[in-house]
């Protein structure tokens, strides 16, 4: 009998084709339909045969097509810190990036960039830019946390949370400015930290039973 997909095993294979979507809710079987997202923050639900199969993210069929000028601004908006050192040849197409803060020169492919795969030499210093996150679990628990990474889902990728909701997001010059805003909200409301353990990975130190910003 063949072994049964999992959830990591359907990330990896659709790694290995270069999908453009990946899967932000638990993997259930080939048949389906989980919501995924694409490197646009378009959200399909869509089942896993299908995008094994090729098949992308249907609202980006209508974008028009990307220019290294408008590759650039996407890059800045979502604050990565590859720029690329030469013209943009679309979204899979290997090209070389160099670094804003520390001039790491490597090639990426566009669409691999703005998933998340920004500098390995410097992205995770203290001195890089951060995101503090507020998120709801499942519709019962409350997390606060810092990441570098450009999706705030992507953290909890390996979680297999039923539920996930993003209330806001506050960006930060450097991790460790992030840190230390998390770490005073944490003081002020240690009395609502969470005694279970809805996350698997870790991280549930950060987690609140209440709404602690209500």
């Amino acid at each position: 009998m063949p072994k049964k997909l999992t959830h990591n095993d359907y990330e990896d294979k659709l790694l290995e084709i270069e999908s453009s979507l990946y899967p932000v809710e638990a993997y259930i079987n080939y048949s389906t339909k989980i919501n995924h997202c694409c490197i646009h923050g378009h959200i399909t639900c869509i089942a896993p045969n299908s995008t094994l199969a090729g098949t992308g993210c249907s609202q980006c069929s209508g974008y028009k097509k990307k220019t290294t000028e408008s590759y650039i601004e996407e890059l800045i908006k979502e604050a990565f810190l590859m720029r690329p050192t030469e013209p943009y040849k679309g979204s899979k197409e290997y090209i070389t990036h160099k670094c804003t803060i520390c001039n790491h020169v490597a090639k990426r492919a566009p669409y691999k960039l703005l998933a998340g795969d920004d500098c390995k030499s410097c992205t995770n210093t203290p001195m890089s830019p951060a995101k503090l996150y507020y998120v709801r679990l499942n519709n019962k628990y409350y997390k606060i946390g810092v990441t570098q990474e450009s999706n705030i889902k992507d953290r909890f990728r390996h979680d297999k949370l039923e539920n996930l909701e993003v209330i806001w997001i506050k960006y930060f010059d450097t991790r460790i400015d992030a840190e230390a805003e998390e770490r005073k909200i944490l003081y002020i409301n240690k009395a609502h930290v969470t005694k279970d353990k809805p996350l698997p990975t870790g991280g549930n130190s950060e987690v609140f039973d209440v709404d602690i910003f209500l």
